[in-house]
């Protein structure tokens, strides 16, 4: 019973992230901006555009990044996603 009310809660507690234009992605990948290898990102939504996950598919050599549908698709089938967001930023 506890355990229940501890999901719940954690659910409600959530912060919900809207993603409306590509202006609200980019504090999304502020983490990835000084590094020093590509990173391969894929982020899912729900109907409401409202933020599942964000995601690593991939890293990659100082250019460039390989990324296999299979592995590209898997999370936003997980997800049973609405809308999917792919980025690649090149910060440099």
């Amino acid at each position: 019973m506890l355990s229940a009310f501890e999901l719940a809660q954690r659910h409600l507690l959530r912060e919900t992230i809207k993603i409306e234009s590509a202006a609200d992605v980019l504090p999304l990948l502020a983490d990835i901006a000084n590094k020093s290898q590509e990173h391969f990102i894929c982020i899912t939504l729900n109907g409401a555009s409202e933020l599942i996950e964000k995601r690593i598919v991939t890293i990659g050599l100082l250019d460039k990044s390989l990324a296999h549908p299979r592995d590209v698709f898997a999370d936003v089938i997980t997800d049973r996603a609405a809308a999917v967001i792919f980025a690649q930023p090149s910060f440099r």
